[in-house]
């Protein structure tokens, strides 16, 4: 079972490789020049990794941005420190729903048989901006390519800068990543309040946690507070929830499906 779990996750790993369009061979119009429009990529990476991914998923920006980041930091810092004895579920980190600065590509061949060509010197100058980690085909279909690059960098936005790059040759892109399920930290932002949904997950993970409970601490204007828990049961039909509960779902589906394919443009957010 485990072994059929892990096999499912690596397919699902490498989404890409299926629903692309041989047809689609072009992107949006080019628009404004990439290097003119990006943010400062030297902040990335940032010395607290976990902060760095919490404020990639609340802010949807290219690169975390640094006051958004640092005031995580400090969230959760402080929360751990209160509560960490009275409620074990803050210990629980905060992870991405993809793999960070990665996208798979499907690459017209042509795209790489002149090296002097337009497209080559576009797709190749776009992607020293952000500093190649990794540039690798598939063993078996030469086509498709992983691409790693440097720093911490949210992979949907990454899809649409080199969408909108119109880069001829890219005939499909895609985020990519792990579908599993274990215990997650899922977050809601509101002006100055985010709201921390600790959750723990027990029994059959990663396959699909059995057990679950939430953990909900709001942070607002340097306040902590620990609003209450919930443990859901699906057997039992007259089981109320508190009212936080449904903004914690809604976080949780934004976490879960932030998952993004070009050029279908199917975005998961809702």
């Amino acid at each position: 079972m485990r072994g059929y779990i892990l096999g499912v996750a690596l397919i699902v790993a490498t989404l890409i490789w299926f629903g692309c369009d041989d047809d689609s061979t072009l992107g949006p119009d080019p628009g404004p020049k990439q290097n003119d429009t990006l943010p400062d990529l030297s902040v990335t990476p940032m010395e607290n990794a976990e902060a760095e991914v919490a404020a990639l998923i609340l802010s949807r920006k290219l690169v975390a941005p640094v006051p958004l980041y640092n005031r995580i930091k400090l969230d959760l810092e402080t929360i751990r420190d209160e509560y960490s004895d009275s409620i074990p579920a803050v210990s629980i980190t905060v992870a991405p729903p993809w793999i960070l600065s990665a996208l798979s590509l499907e690459l017209d061949t042509a795209l790489f048989n002149d090296t002097t060509s337009d497209a080559y010197r576009r797709f190749d100058s776009l992607s020293s901006l952000f500093g190649i980690v990794e540039f690798e085909s598939s063993l078996y279909q030469k086509q498709y390519f992983y691409l790693r690059l440097e720093g911490r960098l949210h992979p949907v936005r990454l899809v649409e800068v080199y969408a909108a790059a119109g880069i001829e040759g890219i005939l499909c892109m895609a985020t990519t990543g792990f579908r599993t399920d274990w215990p997650e930290v899922y977050m809601k932002m509101d002006a100055d309040e985010i709201k921390y949904f600790f959750r723990d997950a027990w029994e059959d993970c990663p396959s699909g946690c059995i057990h679950e409970e939430f953990y909900y601490v709001n942070s607002k204007q340097g306040r902590y507070t620990y609003i209450g828990s919930f443990k859901p049961n699906y057997h039992d039909p007259v089981t109320v929830a508190p009212p936080w509960y449904d903004t914690a779902l809604t976080a949780r589906r934004e976490h879960a499906y932030s998952v993004v394919w070009w050029p279908d443009s199917v975005i998961y957010w809702p």
